[in-house]
């Protein structure tokens, strides 16, 4: 916790300066520019294994990174299945059976 004390800060003027981290979304972790909104910036907490503090905090997020539009049009149109179910053949032909310099090494 002295490290994420020291991080707000020092690193990010006590909380009011963006700083990069990594969020979940929808095309997986990312790297993000976020700042704290709240005041105080953050909430700590002992977790419940009483070996780790748990911070809660609100962001804000400069931009979320979203899918291109093309896969954006892909997605639209398959589902989650009909999507996996091309990748193993598409990446068997790609990288098997395509001859010689047709070929993605």
């Amino acid at each position: 916790m002295a490290t994420f004390e020291a991080f707000v800060e020092y690193e990010i003027n006590a909380g009011a300066a963006p700083f990069s981290v990594d969020l979940v979304n929808g095309i997986g972790v990312t790297p993000v520019q976020a700042m704290f909104t709240g005041d105080p910036p953050y909430q700590p907490a002992i977790s419940d294994s009483r070996a780790w503090f748990d911070v809660t905090a609100t962001l804000q997020v400069k931009r979320m990174p979203v899918v291109s539009f093309d896969v954006y049009e892909v997605l639209k149109q398959h589902t989650e299945q009909e999507i996996a179910a091309m990748s193993d053949p598409l990446h068997t032909f790609l990288h098997v059976q395509l001859p010689g310099p047709l070929r993605w090494d």
